[in-house]
C-alpha cells in the first residue's frame, strides 16, 4: 500500500512536471516574435506593441530630434588636411568668400543694359517738369536758338558784302520778277538741242550718269554729287529750281519727244532742274552783269560760268535765305 502510493505519487510528478513544461513551451511561443513573409510585412505593417517597440506617442511627441554635426563642424572640402591638430576654431572657418560660376550669356547681359538705357532715357523724356524747371529750360533753348540765329545772321551779312563787292554781284530778284526776266532766254534750251551751246551742266550730268551704276539717279548718289557743280552760281538754288518749272511749262512735251540716256537717267524733271535751268540762268547772268552782247558765244557764256563756280556760297547763303516774294520781306538785323 505504501508502495503503491510511492508509485501514484510519482506519476503525478511527472505529469505536473510535463504540465509545467508544455505551460512553459506555451509561455516561450507567445514571447517568441512570429515568423512572417516579406510579402506580409509590406502589406500589413506590425503594429508597436507586436514589434515591441515604444510607440511614439510615450516618448515625447510625434517625432524625435536627432542632432546632427553642424557644417562648421563637419567643414568644407579642402579646408584642412586629413589628420590635421590645427585648432578647431581655425580648421572649422568657413572662407570668406566664394566664387559661383556665371550661368547668363554676356550677350544677354548686354543687352539688357541696353533696355535699361533705353527705358532710362524714354523715362527722362516723359519726366514732367515742374514750372520752375520748365521756364529755365525754355529760357535755355531760346538763348541758345537766339545765338545761333544771330551767328547765321553775321555770317549771311559778311558773305553778301563780300561776294557783292568782289564780283560786283547785282541784287537778287524776287521770284515773280525773275519769272519775268527769263522769258527771252528760254529758247536757250532749243539751242542746245542744236549743238549751239557746249553746256558743262549737260557735260557733269552725262558724266555721273555714265559712272551710275543704276538705272536712274538714286538719292545716295545726288547726295554724293558736287552741288558747286549743279547750281547756278549766285541765283541760288531755290531759284533754280523755280526756273526749272518755268522750262517744263513751256518745253516738257519738246523734251520728252528728245530724250537721250543723259535725261533718261536723270529724269526730265530733274534734268530741267540741272542742266537747262543753269543754262537759262547763265544767259541772264550775261544780261544783267553786261558780260557780252552775244549771249551765245562760247567765251562770254564761260565768264558767266566762272561767275556761278565761284558764287555758289552766296547763293546757297544768301540767295536762298532771301524771300522769294515781296510780302515775305523781313529786316535783318
Amino acid at each position: 500500500m505504501k508502495g503503491e502510493n510511492a508509485h501514484q505519487r510519482k506519476r503525478k510528478l511527472v505529469y505536473a512536471t510535463s504540465r509545467n513544461s508544455d505551460r512553459n513551451l506555451d509561455v516561450l511561443k507567445r514571447r517568441r516574435p512570429p515568423v512572417l513573409d516579406q510579402s506580409d510585412i509590406q502589406d500589413e505593417p506590425l503594429s508597436d506593441e507586436e514589434r515591441g517597440d515604444t510607440p511614439l506617442s510615450q516618448i515625447g511627441g510625434p517625432c524625435t530630434l536627432i542632432r546632427l554635426p553642424s557644417l562648421t563642424s563637419v567643414g568644407l572640402a579642402g579646408d584642412n588636411d586629413p589628420g590635421s591638430n590645427s585648432d578647431d576654431s581655425t580648421s572649422n572657418k568657413l572662407p570668406e568668400t566664394v566664387k559661383l560660376r556665371q550661368s547668363v550669356d554676356p550677350g544677354e547681359i548686354k543687352r539688357v543694359k541696353e533696355e535699361n538705357v533705353r527705358d532710362s532715357q524714354e523715362f527722362i523724356k516723359n519726366v514732367k517738369y515742374d514750372d520752375a524747371i520748365e521756364d529755365v529750360l525754355v529760357e535755355i533753348e531760346q538763348r541758345s536758338s537766339s545765338r545761333q540765329d544771330s551767328d547765321d545772321k553775321t555770317h549771311k551779312l559778311v558773305v553778301r558784302k563780300d561776294y557783292t563787292k568782289k564780283y560786283k554781284l547785282p541784287p537778287i530778284l524776287y521770284l515773280s520778277d525773275l519769272i519775268e526776266r527769263i522769258q527771252p532766254f528760254l529758247s536757250i534750251v532749243e539751242a542746245m538741242y542744236k549743238h549751239k551751246v557746249q553746256s558743262p551742266y549737260k557735260f557733269e550730268a552725262t558724266a555721273v550718269s555714265e559712272a551710275s551704276n543704276s538705272a536712274v539717279l538714286s538719292l545716295s548718289e545726288f547726295r554724293s554729287m558736287d552741288i558747286n557743280k549743279i547750281v547756278a552760281g549766285y541765283y541760288g538754288l531755290r531759284r533754280q529750281l523755280c526756273v526749272g518749272e518755268e522750262i517744263l511749262k513751256h518745253y516738257k512735251q519738246f523734251l520728252l519727244k528728245r530724250q537721250g540716256k543723259t535725261m533718261n537717267w536723270w529724269g526730265v524733271a530733274d534734268f530741267a532742274n540741272y542742266v537747262l535751268a543753269p543754262e537759262v540762268l547763265a544767259s541772264l547772268c550775261i544780261s544783267e552783269m553786261n558780260l557780252g552782247d552775244d549771249i551765245y558765244d562760247p567765251a562770254t557764256r564761260e565768264n558767266a560760268y566762272d561767275i556761278f563756280r565761284n558764287t555758289v556760297e552766296f547763293g546757297l547763303v544768301v540767295a536762298d535765305t532771301d524771300p522769294l516774294e515781296s510780302w515775305e520781306v523781313h529786316v535783318e538785323k
